[in-house]
């Protein structure tokens, strides 16, 4: 299944893949949860304050040892970057994601990243397709950010695929794919916590 989120055509079942096992950071109080964020007590689980997102995968609700970063306010077009537009905060155009978080909306001093464009499959790299952008094929990532659709001259890594979790490196667990124990993320593309690439270790996150 895909949907149309900004003009771009995303795989909603690729990334729901990923996502569903994903450990959100319960809570019982504000005071559980990080800087910039209070506890949702209907759920149980930590949420950004207005104007701040997760800093890895860019929601309201923040995953274990993920921090709320701050948006980008404006008042006119002119605040922010080039290649981008100010709706309250600053949002990169279409065709373009933010260059450190590679979401619509940006933070701070970030700038907004031209996606790879294509009109045919062969204009994209091994392991992806085209869908007006180039977008990588389900089991890969893109290598730099870590998402389906990818920026020029990005190539597409391949995800650790496993059986059980003895096919996996040490603090981490299979859910089709490697993926990294709470409190760790892949050592090599830090963009995403959780799953990881073919020869990847999950490292501590506090390091």
């Amino acid at each position: 299944m895909k949907t149309q989120v900004g003009g771009l055509l995303i795989a909603v079942s690729t990334l729901v893949i990923f996502t569903r096992a994903q450990e959100l950071w319960k809570c019982n109080s504000d005071s559980d949860c990080p800087a910039n964020s209070y506890c949702y007590t209907y759920s149980n689980n930590c949420y950004c304050n207005s104007g701040f997102q997760g800093s890895t995968y860019s929601s309201q609700s923040i995953y274990q040892n993920e921090v709320c970063a701050e948006l980008w306010k404006c008042n006119s077009n002119s605040d922010c970057p080039a290649n981008s537009y100010c709706s309250t905060y600053c949002y990169c155009n279409s065709g373009f994601k933010g260059s450190t978080y590679s979401n619509q909306y940006i933070y701070p001093n970030e700038s907004c990243a031209e996606l790879w464009k294509c009109n045919s499959n062969s204009e994209c790299p091994a392991n992806s397709y085209c869908s007006s952008y180039c977008y990588c094929n389900s089991g890969f990532k893109g290598s730099t950010y870590s998402n389906q659709y990818i920026y020029p001259n990005e190539s597409c890594a391949e995800l650790w695929k496993c059986n059980s979790n003895s096919d996996c490196p040490a603090n981490s667990y299979c859910s089709t794919y490697c993926q990294c124990n709470s409190g760790f993320k892949g050592s090599t593309y830090s963009y995403q916590i959780q799953y990881i690439y073919q020869n990847e270790s999950c490292a501590d996150i506090k390091g």
